[in-house]
């Protein structure tokens, strides 16, 4: 859903014909898959604590920058320090779900260039672990996605933004469909997992709370709906929540100039510009897909995804220039890919040579480079 797949295809035909650059990106992800295949599965079984629920099966992951609170003997109630992780989040379920959700993807696409079966294999006996075997498998919930020890955070959807690794998963889950140990009733348990959380998502407490945030995270969470919409097959749904609830956004989160005060204003806030425009290039990637540009769209006053796009370029090209706080280092290297991307929805090469110029290359994955990385 994210994923070009007919470029994918095309990226295929090539790797058959023996193109050289592209033999040595798969051969890349050839070792990539190579280590998931010693790696898994994955659960939520196995986390050290118990959510309140008193049920393990439940996802259930630390608030990424709350602390033990220095003014107190026992360090509850925790704190906030905006944009810092608490590295104890290591400790919950959002590490193994972001593992499930890259070594699925780098697996299914190793499969799906390569033809090797036993990359297929294991990506399906990751899935399984996850989402369907009675012992391990995850509840379709994020009840205790925001957990702070201290504070009463059950109503806060805050963590649903860590599910947006779901989407990634959903994008490999094609790779598949040719495997013969991904089954059609495992397709169809699939979707209906996917259709409990996502209506989850919309009648929940934290749901209906993340739904309304103003900032990237309510981007994010409509990436989230549109996407499981669409793989459960609702595209109706899909279409008119977009239209009543995604498309408002654009006018309340990108001002004329192209600036997204909501990200800007955060201790980390060229990060968080980056992370908003990946947010709005995903949504506007999904709209294709139902007919709507979003591309192009742009309110009276000159909102748009292309102004906020324009806006945010010079910084990152030149980092040190940002106006306002970055209190961690800014990686260039992880706008290259949505440059790509940019670059063949608008048509506009410069795009790519502007990509080129930007430090980080080294750092982005075979999975990218294949996946997004490429423009013809």
């Amino acid at each position: 859903m994210i994923i070009d797949f007919e470029l994918l295809e095309r990226t295929r035909s090539r790797y058959r014909e023996g193109e050289p650059g592209v033999e040595t990106l798969v051969a890349r992800l050839g070792a990539e898959a190579d280590a998931f295949l010693r790696k898994g599965p994955y659960s939520v079984m196995d986390k050290k604590f118990t959510p309140p629920s008193g049920d393990k099966h439940d996802f259930m992951s630390l608030r990424l920058y709350y602390w033990p609170n220095p003014s107190t003997a026992d360090g509850l109630p925790y704190v906030k320090r905006d944009c810092v992780r608490n590295p104890d989040y290591v400790l919950y379920d959002r590490v193994p779900l972001g593992d499930l959700c890259t070594g699925v993807k780098v697996l299914g696409l190793a499969y799906y260039l390569t033809g090797k079966e036993v990359y297929g294999a294991h990506a399906c006996r990751l899935i399984r672990g996850w989402f369907f075997d009675a012992a391990t498998r995850m509840n379709p919930n994020l009840n205790f996605a925001s957990y702070a020890p201290g504070l009463d955070l059950h109503k806060d959807g805050n963590g649903i933004i860590g599910s947006i690794n779901f989407t990634r998963l959903l994008d490999a889950i094609p790779f598949l469909d040719e495997h013969p140990d991904w089954t059609a009733a495992e397709r169809t348990q699939l979707r209906d997992w996917f259709r409990a959380y996502r209506d989850w998502m919309l009648n929940s407490e934290p749901g209906r709370t993340e739904q309304n945030t103003k900032n990237n995270h309510g981007l994010w969470y409509d990436v989230q709906i549109l996407c499981f919409s669409l793989f459960i097959g609702e595209e109706a749904f899909a279409s008119n929540y977009l239209k009543t609830t995604t498309l408002p956004r654009i006018g309340q989160q990108i001002e004329p100039d192209g600036e997204m005060p909501h990200e800007t204003r955060r201790p980390s806030g060229l990060h968080y510009t980056e992370y908003n425009l990946n947010a709005l290039l995903d949504l506007a990637t999904l709209a294709q897909r139902l007919g709507m540009d979003l591309f192009g769209y742009t309110t009276p006053d000159g909102r748009g995804i292309r102004p906020a796009l324009d806006w945010a370029l010079p910084y990152f090209l030149n980092p040190s220039s940002w106006p306002y706080q970055q209190i961690n280092e800014f990686q260039p290297g992880k706008c290259v890919a949505h440059l790509y991307r940019f670059a063949r929805a608008y048509g506009d090469p410069a795009l790519i040579e502007t990509a080129r110029q930007l430090q980080g290359w080294e750092k982005i994955s075979a999975y990218t480079l294949l996946t997004q990385c490429q423009y013809e």
